[in-house]
């Protein structure tokens, strides 16, 4: 279903079944169903990153009750060397989000690259109003990445 340009009505003229269809509830799940994210500096531009849980927190307010994660990214802003950096989303509600954590692999700046991709849990992927979700950094690579920024897409089922 694709978005449809809104019509410009005019006087006396018919309104029919289709036509309300598609300008209204087509154009209205179109809208609900883009995916909306969250992007979170978890660590400044030039700054270390380091291992630890709750390196930054955010909350959902009411706008995000009923959604699901779909999405995950990490990007560090200069690569470490040697090893993993790994990172977890965890729910105060239902706890961990992933099921396999993001990765960044040595020596690249994003997690799109992963040997091992990260995969979300789809017992723990809802959302309720007023939910926190931690950001927690599980281990780095042997030298260090600088900064640390974490997209999360939020999309209803």
């Amino acid at each position: 279903m694709a978005w449809t340009t809104p019509k410009t009505w005019t006087g006396g003229e018919l309104v029919t079944e289709d036509t309300l269809n598609e300008q209204i509830r087509d154009n209205f799940n179109v809208v609900r169903n883009q995916i909306r994210y969250a992007i979170v500096e978890v660590f400044a531009p030039g700054v270390t990153v380091t291992t630890g849980n709750g390196k930054k927190y955010i909350p959902l307010l009411t706008d995000f009750n009923g959604m699901n994660i779909v999405e995950v990214y990490a990007r560090v802003i200069t690569a470490g060397t040697t090893g993993t950096t790994t990172i977890q989303i965890n729910n105060s509600r239902t706890g961990d989000v992933l099921s396999t954590r993001i990765t960044i692999d040595s020596g690249e700046t994003g997690s799109n690259t992963a040997a091992a991709p990260a995969v979300i849990n789809a017992t723990k992927d809802d959302i309720a109003t007023y939910d926190n979700l931690r950001i927690d950094v599980d281990g780095i690579q042997t030298t260090a990445p600088l900064g640390l920024i974490v997209v999360i897409g939020f999309q209803y089922p």
